[in-house]
């Protein structure tokens, strides 16, 4: 009877729909909204890279990203971002983590983190002015859609892929506007990688799907870094599977071996 129950039981909480992600942006922790305060903050020194290979510049000392020594813009779309993945995403109903979605362990943490700074630092190597005129701002592009299709297909049933739209066409449209307005500049402009925009609307929109997926990542969206190393850990320590037939031959001139009749 005890075990008649206990099927009923699991099918019955199989066949429960899961609990609907929690999108109140009053349950997110303080604590949360600061770390993403802090990321934003962090972002006006990582943007340094895109600086410093000339692929941006900032010829207006009046703009506001230029007058404090961390940026309002990057503030602002580091706590943009994390309310837009809670109204869109949400998140699961468990206890939050430093940044208000799934706690992370260190690998978690330093392979979003090193995802995101490696497609940063592979824009401003090819979106860079000196090969803006070469086939180098393409490459770049097929690269960083490339590389975010499989994380997006693997999420294609959830809201992910609308959250990593939105983040592109809002991030893209601000800096065109911004940029049309003389508040910055992408010296590469114009050019075939800008299309006519102001902006390198080549791959840039495309840098923008990486950031939405920095979030997801940051939020314990996807672990997939960590499941790879315990996948790889268990192939090491299973034990090898001997060819067919070894088991079942015995060894040459062992007692285990039919005895041949005397005569």
């Amino acid at each position: 009877m005890d075990v008649v129950s206990g099927a009923v039981a699991l099918e019955g909480a199989l066949d429960s729909p899961a609990p609907a992600p929690d999108r109140s942006l009053r349950g997110r922790h303080w604590r949360a909204w600061l770390s993403w305060v802090v990321l934003g903050g962090v972002g006006t020194y990582v943007d340094k890279i895109h600086e410093v290979a000339g692929v941006v510049a900032y010829p207006n000392a009046g703009w506001v990203g230029e007058r404090w020594f961390v940026s309002p813009v990057y503030v602002g779309a580091g706590i943009g971002m994390f309310a837009l993945y809670t109204l869109v995403v949400g998140h699961h109903r468990g206890r939050q983590g430093a940044f208000g979605g799934r706690p992370l362990r260190p690998i978690d943490f330093f392979s979003a983190l090193g995802f995101w700074m490696a497609a940063y630092q592979v824009s401003a190597l090819l979106g860079a002015p000196e090969v803006t005129t070469t086939a180098w701002p393409y490459a770049l592009a097929g690269g960083l859609l490339a590389w975010a299709v499989t994380p997006l297909w693997r999420a294609r049933r959830s809201p992910l892929p609308l959250y990593a739209a939105l983040v592109m066409v809002l991030g893209t449209g601000f800096e065109w506007l911004a940029t049309s307005r003389g508040g910055f500049s992408y010296p590469v402009c114009p050019s075939r990688a800008c299309l006519g925009a102001t902006v390198p609307l080549v791959w840039l929109p495309l840098l923008y799907v990486h950031a939405a997926l920095f979030v997801h990542r940051m939020l314990g969206g996807t672990r997939a870094v960590r499941r790879a190393l315990v996948s790889a850990a268990e192939r090491a320590t299973r034990a090898p599977t001997p060819p067919p037939g070894t088991l079942s031959r015995p060894p040459s001139g062992s007692s285990a071996s039919p005895s041949r009749p005397g005569r």
